[in-house]
């Protein structure tokens, strides 16, 4: 109680054992994957195939925007859509960087892949039937497909930052179906 009155009332007299809503990597992920769908999506609409030298200035305008219409609508999301909000100063901040991130992330997308142009979002798989892998069976989403005019597709998987355990090289020290070794992370094989 002497610490912080509110500390001790909420969790002693309301029992409240986590706040409403977090503010670290899985918020900022589920938020960041959100705005670029939606981006995404808009885009196209626009008759934009990718983002390209020619159209960066007019999908950075749509990333601001875009970013900040999801932000508006976040306290309206249920708690287990693990809603963006950012409630102090520093959040606030970190929210202000995580747009910059994005925004900037398009001067990457204008020179990523020519001839490929996103046709798919958060493609869900082995929803309906799960997806057999390794002696498992998987369910899960891909960020990101693009295709090109020859049918050929790249996967894009969007990762803030990457840890060795996705590395093809780093293997798992148990062993799988067969005795083969696999990384800790599997997407890439997958």
């Amino acid at each position: 109680y002497l610490e912080c009155p509110c500390k001790w009332f909420s969790l002693r007299r309301l029992r409240l054992s986590a706040p409403d809503a977090g503010f670290g990597p899985l918020e900022m992920g589920s938020f960041s994957h959100g705005v670029l769908k939606s981006f995404y999506e808009h885009f196209i609409e626009m008759g934009n195939a990718k983002v390209a030298p020619g159209n960066l200035e007019e999908a950075r305008a749509l990333m601001r925007e875009t970013f900040a219409r999801h932000l508006a609508f976040q306290p309206e999301l249920k708690r287990k859509a693990n809603p963006l909000l950012p409630l102090t100063a520093f959040e606030r901040a970190e929210a202000h960087g995580l747009e910059r991130r994005l925004v900037s992330y398009l001067d990457r997308e204008a020179a990523l892949l020519p001839g490929f142009s996103p046709a798919f979002f958060e493609l869900d798989f082995g929803t309906r039937e799960p997806f057999a892998y390794g002696g498992f069976e998987l369910r899960g989403s891909v960020d990101r497909i693009d295709v090109n005019g020859r049918g050929q597709a790249v996967v894009i998987d969007y990762k803030g930052s990457l840890s060795p355990d996705y590395a093809l090289s780093s293997a798992s020290p148990a062993a799988t179906a067969g005795g083969a070794m696999l990384p800790h992370k599997v997407q890439a094989l997958v």
